[in-house]
């Protein structure tokens, strides 16, 4: 039997990585944002640049939620989460490269 230290551990990290994980998506998506509004000449190019993207950022969401959802259904959900946590910053990496 477990004791009630180790489950509040176990979901201390995961609190953790959810945390980190939304911080992550959202301090990401405003840099993209206001760039896009920065390299726009006028209003109009500024809001179409912060439509397209959050489109492209919402993309990669919905490509690896559904095969993340099914992976979590037959294996460990933490070793899933881990696995798409190092995907994430793998991802994240690029993109910064990218930038």
């Amino acid at each position: 039997m477990r004791s009630a230290d180790s489950r509040g551990n176990r979901l201390l990290g995961l609190v953790a990585a959810q945390v980190l994980g939304v911080f992550n998506d959202n301090a990401w998506k405003q840099i993209i944002i206001l760039l896009a509004m920065g390299q726009a000449a006028t209003e109009g190019e500024g809001q179409e640049g912060t439509a397209v993207a959050q489109i492209v950022l919402m993309i990669p969401l919905l490509i690896v939620s559904a095969p993340a959802g099914m992976l979590a259904d037959r294996l460990s959900k933490r070793t899933v989460l881990i696995a798409m946590k190092a995907v994430e910053v793998v991802i994240m990496l690029l993109a910064v490269a990218v930038l």
